[in-house]
């Protein structure tokens, strides 16, 4: 109970400095992500009853809602921002998705992981969609400012596939070797998709690009989330996914 305490306090306190719709709704996707990684641990231990399951969903459901408004009240001030929050949070839940049906296989609490699945891949669908829709938003405005975004894209997503390539490397010698070579096959589409928005930018078609560099980004986001929480947890089951059971894509 105190630890309960002493996590909403120290949450409380966070929301309280993070300031700003854009600061706050990335805030939330963390809170969110640390549910998840709180009924993971519990899962890889046998121990995710239906009751800390029903509470783990009930507050990862509250950071998620408000995440996802967060990421609508954005667009319609900063769809740059909006795209980026809305690239964030689904290529965090993407990761834990993947992290839960490689868990529930071969796991003494499968039903209780399928249950949580449901309530994760619900706001995939509500992200994503927040997401196009800043995407197309941009896309549509044309000119310069797509021009812009694009530019500012690929040097995110430049940035961010270096530093998990980085990230990959050193967690080679003590992660989840499942979670590594799952990690290592998103990176490397995200290398892909970055390639081919090279290309569409130097034909000069922005608005194909934008949304390739996005992808870029979202991918190798995935990656580094696979690797800082999945590669601690002891998963049975193939990190790869077998045919029937591959989860949602991008």
């Amino acid at each position: 109970a105190l630890y309960g305490v002493k996590v909403n306090l120290n949450e409380s306190v966070r929301h309280v400095r993070a300031g700003g719709t854009r600061a706050e709704a990335k805030l939330e996707i963390k809170l969110a992500s640390r549910r998840l990684q709180e009924a993971e641990e519990l899962a890889a231990r046998g121990e995710l009853t239906p009751e800390l399951r029903s509470l783990t969903e009930e507050r990862f459901t509250v950071h998620a809602e408000a995440a996802h408004k967060g990421i609508t009240k954005l667009q319609p001030i900063n769809l740059v921002a909006a795209s980026d929050v809305g690239t964030l949070s689904e290529a965090d839940l993407r990761a834990h998705e993947r992290i839960l049906m490689n868990m529930s296989s071969s796991n003494a609490v499968e039903s209780e992981i399928q249950a949580l699945l449901v309530a994760v891949r619900a706001y995939i669908g509500r992200v994503s969609d927040a997401r196009t829709q800043a995407e197309n938003a941009i896309i549509a405005g044309g000119g310069p400012d797509v021009v812009a975004a694009v530019r500012r894209q690929l040097k995110s997503a430049e940035g961010k596939i270096n530093e998990v390539g980085e990230l990959i490397a050193r967690a080679k010698e003590h992660a989840n070797a499942e979670a590594v070579a799952e990690a290592e096959a998103r990176l490397e589409i995200a290398k892909n998709t970055l390639a081919s928005g090279r290309v569409k930018i130097e034909a000069g078609v922005h608005g194909e690009a934008f949304p390739l560099l996005q992808k870029a980004t979202r991918m190798a986001s995935e990656a580094e989330a696979l690797i800082t929480v999945g590669g601690s947890l002891d998963i049975q089951s193939g990190m790869s996914g077998e045919e029937g059971a591959e989860p949602t894509l991008p």
